[in-house]
This record gives C-alpha cells, structure tokens and sequence, in this order.
C-alpha cells in the first residue's frame, strides 16, 4: 500500500511540489502568513490582506490548529503542501485497511478497501484543495472509530473516536466533516454490536461532542464569521455551482476521458477537474455487484452509493433542490459533486465483501459487463467525427472547447480516445474474469494486484506538479513590491486570469507566471492590503461594496475608491493608478491623524495629533472583535471603514486597537477543557483490560 502511495506521489521524492489552481490562489498564500505569525510568536487571528482586512483564524480552511501544520512549521509552505499530499494519501489508505480488518475482512481484502478508497479519483484529484483532501484522508478512520465502539464499547473506543473526531474538525474543510460525521451516524445506526443499544449511543455521542469541544477553537469563529458571511445569501443557484452532469458520468471508464489540465485535450468537463472525478477502477465494480447480490444485509451501501450519485446531479434532478429547502446546513455548502465521496466509500466496502464473497456471482456480473463494454465499442466506433463534434458541442457546454479554432480536430482526436478507453475497458473486465476463475486463494492477492496497477496507472498523471522553488521567489511586478502602505485593488484581467483560473487547461508548470498575474491572494504575506480577495467565508457587507465599486462606471469608480485609500486596481499584470491619489493610506476624520504603527496582525495604534474630539475613519471591514483604548466605535459611512469616536484631550494621545474576538476565546476555553478532559479520562482507562475478540467473529489484528 505504501508503494502505491510512493508510485502515485514519485514527482514529489524529485522536489516537486502541487501548484494548480486553488494551492496557488489560496492555500500557499495562506500558509504563509499563518507561518510568518506562527514563528513570531503569535496567533494570526485577523488578515488585513483581504477586503480590507477579515478574521483569519475564523475561515476554517486557514486550518491554524491542525497538528500537521504545526509540525511542518520548519518547512518552507510549498513543501509543507507536497509533504502533506503524500502523508494524507497515505492515511486514507492506511485507514482503509484498519476499517476493512475492523469489519472482519481477510487481509486482501482489507488492501483492496484501502487502495480503492485511498487512491480513488476522488481523494486524489481533492489534493488540489488541500483542507478538503486532509478532511477526507480521516473518513475511514472515523468509520473505524465507530467500529470498534460498536463491537468494543468502552472508554478507550469513546476516547479514539474523540480524537479522531477532533482532528477531522481541524483539517479545514467543516463542510466535508459534517457530511462525514452524518455518514457515520447513518451507518451505526444499522450495525450491530455488543451490549446495550443505550451504552452503545451514549458513548457515540459523548466521542462525538468531545471530539466537537476539542475543534471548538476553530468552530467557534468560524460559525461567527459564516454567519456574517456572504453565504447566509446564497441562492440555489450559487449552491448548487459545480455538480456532475449526466453524461460526464461516462468518466467512471477514464478520468482523463474529456481530457485533464495537463493532458492530450484541455479539460472539456463541467466544472473543475478535480469536482466531478470520483474514479475507482473498472475491476471493482463486478466485486461490488457481487456483494450487493450475494448478501442482502449489503443494501445499506448500494442506497449510500446510489443516494451519492442521485445527489451529485445537483440540479439534474429534484433530490437536491428538496434537500436544499428542508435540511438549512445544506444552504451553507457549495458543489453538489462532492457528494460523489458517499458513492466511493460505498464501492469501497463493497468491492471488499465482493473479494471475500463467492467468485460465482461476480463473474457472472463481469461476463455482462463485458458484452455492454463490448457493445459500446461497437457504437462510438462506428460513430462518425461529425456526430461527435455536434454532441460535443451541444451537450458540452465548456467554453475553452467552443473557443478552440479545430473543433474538427478535436471530435476526430475524442472518438480515437473514446475507442481506446473501451478497448483498455475490455480489456480490464476481461482479465478480471480469468482471474476470478482462479482458485480463491490465488485469486484474492492476483485481483488486489489487478485493480492496484489501474488504480495507480489512472492516479498518477491527475495531479500536475512542479519545483517547489517556483515559490520561493517574490515574483511581484516592482510597483507592487514597493507598495509598503497603500491597498491594491486585484482585479486580473481576462488575458492573466481566466486562462489560468477556470481550471480549464495548465500550458506549462508555470508556478511563476502564475503569481505574476496577482490572483487574489497572492500578496497575502506581504506589506501590500487589498479590498478585494478570494475567499469562500468574504463578510458580505464588504463583498457587496466591493462589487458596487466595480459595477460602477470607469469615470465614476476612482474617486469611490479612492475615498478609502484605494490608490489602483490591476488589469492583466499592470498596476493602474488612479489619479491624484497621495501614495500612501490617509485616515480621514476632523483633525489629522497617522498610523503610528502597525505591527502584529491583530494590534493597532494610532496617533492623534489634535487636543479636541476627532471622528477617524479606520479602513478596516467593520466586524465584531476590535476593541479600542481611548475611544469608542461608530457607525461609519461605508462597511469597509470603521469609524473612531476620540473624546477630547489636552494633548496628543495614542489610540489602540485590539482585535480579540469573544467567539476565539470561548472556542480556546472550550477546547482547552475538552483537553482536559480527553486527558482524564485516557489516564483513568490506562491500563483497563480490553473485552477481547468480538464472540462468532474472526479476531481483528
């Protein structure tokens, strides 16, 4: 299993490191101002690189207090993304495989549950957003939690299911673990396991909600800043924003079957690459349509499996749109595609029953499979360029494909591919049935073997890469390297960003073009604030202004901006000034004032030079949190100032401003006695005996 992880990540062992899309927009960015702050000694609870300044800490993808970031804090941010694509990988199969012994499954079998979730397409494409990849590497291990309470109920099994549920809050991504804790709940709830129901629940729910109070350090701001969010207004429309269409559903053949970023066609698909990849190799489907027919108690996975997929379509059919109205946590998430994760857990599971099960009913099964395969052959071969390239076109609604000049050339290139797709197809169904006529104890290991190498073959090409010390230079254009004071307002222009940024193609491994174009967040780390940013959790008063000003017409929009210290905004790669704007942030008010200092990301003071009360605006999204020493907060005119209320004085003072949010203290105290307690009770069941091997079941090792 190990070497499959390394096969699949070998560019990183080279010094390469994952750079597409949003690990260059976001996630390096991030993790560079969180590591500067961290090593200075200090939290980075407030950003002021983004729509003029917004919690850090309170965004849950910033992941600030998940132990792996701590423990590569030495590392440079690039590195620590390629260290934790391979360490992640590895856990979703690792964890697989203890969930698979767990369940009682031979050895093989449990290899075979490991390599099918771990190196599936949907956990491998999902490294390219990395909160949500580090969420899901702990799925199996949640599922192994609940296992093992419910054939081993005690204060260790409650213990282990704590931590584990504790980790997976603070992998950043609150969406994936809400939908992971939700799986978990419906599957215990058709299990069973030893002693009293009641012990059994109660213990599930108190691992739960102490592994809930351990995450409460970052769960707590986030609800404060979701609720303050631009999410509280989404639409049905703006939930359901990447799903998977029908007819992409044809990738379960070949995740590169509409092309890839990197590979033989620009990505044709709906969406990015990453959100409608779910690949789990063509071998594993006769073996879990073996289980589902050979055992009926398997009908919990087949409806979790079908439930995924149903939900995937997004818009495609009602389920989603009923779901969106009655359950209010699902009007907060985005990309119906993601609930693909059920689909793949489901084959997981089953493809390992299928292994351990009778062989009689899956070859029958992959006999049919391939006369269907076979037949589909028949028909795209068949099928003309022509026919292809108005499917294409009329069903693919992709706009790099209708901007491509040899529309021709491209329906000739897909029907050569589609071809050799169904032949590899065929071909893979038809190996899988010699193996399965094979004596069992040389079938199990061989089939393992088979679906590995697709799994592998079809995994490694999904994630682009480059050297990692395409970040270690400050690739900024000069006038940006010489803002030390002024907000830039990160408007790229069509020709630097959409190429790039609608995941559609990669031309080159260019991490250094990439950050040239200065996407959204790539100043953040640096001297250089922005009104403008990329970022899911945006306050929505700012977010509206900010897209107010930029609907305005261009005579009209420099002196709006400029009223809150906006000196220009980009266009492509250039820095275009407004005119007659001073250089530097003035603070507007009734007497003069300067910024005396800036020093931590949370902590302000400012000087003000009059003896008489002054009103001062302070460029900063009005947010709960701040706290001010010698004056008091108003309302100001616009939601990206906030205005200070300074009582007269017979001299000049210093005004100090404090950012200490009641959400992040009640989520510190919160976790700090989940810790506790967590500490507690792991010391009072030190040395208790276990309840042994589950009687009627093999021993788990």
């Amino acid at each position: 299993m190990t070497l499959a992880v390394c096969l699949v990540a070998a560019p990183i062992f080279a010094g390469n490191t994952l750079y597409y899309g949003d690990i260059t927009v976001q996630f390096v960015p991030w993790r560079t101002f969180a590591r500067q702050h961290l090593l200075a000694g200090h939290l980075p609870l407030w950003l002021d690189g983004l729509f003029a300044g917004m919690p850090f800490v309170g965004n849950c993808q910033s992941a600030v207090f998940y132990p792996f970031h701590w423990l590569t804090l030495p590392l440079a941010p690039a590195t620590t993304i390629a260290v934790g694509y391979l360490l992640h990988l590895w856990l979703g199969v690792a964890g697989g495989y203890l969930l698979g012994r767990r369940l009682g499954h031979r050895r093989a079998a449990a290899v075979l549950l490991g390599l099918v979730y771990g190196l599936s397409g949907y956990v491998v494409s999902k490294q390219q957003f990395p909160s949500l990849a580090y969420t899901i590497a702990w799925l199996p291990w949640l599922l192994y939690a609940g296992a093992r309470l419910w054939r081993e109920p005690g204060a260790r099994s409650m213990l282990v299911l704590a931590g584990i549920t504790g980790l997976q809050w603070l992998t950043g991504h609150a969406q994936m673990s809400f939908l992971q804790l939700c799986l978990l709940a419906a599957w215990l709830l058709f299990q069973r396991g030893s002693g009293s129901a009641a012990r059994r629940w109660g213990l599930a729910w108190a691992g739960v909600l102490l592994g809930t109070a351990l995450g409460a350090v970052q769960i707590a701001p986030t609800l404060e800043l979701l609720s303050l969010s631009q999410r509280t207004s989404f639409s049905f429309h703006d939930v359901a924003r990447f799903y998977l269409p029908p007819w992409q559903l044809l990738m379960t053949l070949s995740p590169q079957l509409y092309g890839a970023p990197h590979a033989w066609l620009p990505y044709l698909g709906f969406g990015p690459y990453w959100e409608g990849l779910w690949y789990v190799g063509l071998p594993t489907l006769p073996l879990a349509a073996a289980a589902t027919a050979r055992h009926g108690g398997r009908w919990f996975w087949l409806l979790v499996g079908a439930l995924g997929l149903i939900l995937a379509l997004g818009p495609g059919t009602p389920v989603y749109g009923w779901l969106y109205q009655v359950v209010p946590p699902v009007r907060l998430f985005r990309d119906p595609a993601r609930f693909t994760l059920y689909t793949v857990v489901a084959l997981s599971l089953l493809a390992a029953a299928g292994l351990d099960g009778d062989a009689r009913v899956a070859r029958a099964w992959a006999l049919g499979l391939l006369v269907v395969l076979a037949a589909m052959l028949l028909t795209v071969s068949l099928a003309s360029a022509g026919t292809i390239k108005g499917w294409l076109l009329g069903v693919i609604e992709i706009q790099p494909l209708k901007r491509l000049d040899q529309v021709d050339a491209v329906a000739r290139a897909w029907q050569g591919w589609m071809t050799l797709v169904l032949l590899q197809a065929v071909a893979w169904c038809g190996a899988t049935v010699l193996v399965l006529r094979w004596p069992a104890q040389r079938r199990r290991p061989a089939l393992v073997v088979l679906i590995g190498l697709d799994l592998v073959f079809h995994a490694a090409p999904v994630n682009p890469t480059a050297p990692a010390a395409g970040f270690a230079r400050d690739v900024r254009p000069a006038e940006v390297r010489n803002l030390t004071g002024p907000i830039a307002f990160a408007e790229s222009g069509e020709s630097s960003y959409t190429v790039f940024h609608n995941y559609a193609r990669v031309p080159k491994p260019d991490i250094e073009g990439s950050r040239r174009t200065l996407m959204p967040d790539v100043t953040i780390g640096t001297s250089t604030r922005q009104i403008t940013g990329y970022d899911p959790l945006a306050p929505a008063a700012a977010y509206r202004w900010m897209g107010a000003q930029m609907a305005r017409h261009w005579p009209a929009r420099p002196a709006a901006l400029a009223a809150v210290g906006v000196v220009g905004e980009w266009t492509g790669r250039r820095l275009l000034p407004y005119p007659n704007v001073a250089p530097e942030v003035r603070l507007a008010g009734t007497h003069e004032a300067v910024a005396n200092g800036w020093t931590t990301s949370q902590r302000r003071w400012l000087t003000i030079a009059a003896g008489a009360a002054a009103e001062v605006d302070v460029l900063q999204t009005r947010l709960p949190g701040w706290r001010a020493t010698g004056a008091a907060f108003g309302p100001s005119p616009e939601p990206v100032t906030t205005r200070l209320r300074v009582p007269p004085a017979d001299a000049a003072r210093q005004v100090r401003l404090t950012y200490a949010p009641t959400s992040f203290a009640v989520g510190c105290f919160a976790s700090l006695l989940a810790m506790a307690l967590f500490a507690a009770a792991a010391t009072a069941s030190w040395g208790c005996r276990d309840n042994g091997p589950v009687p009627g079941r093999p021993p788990v090792v």
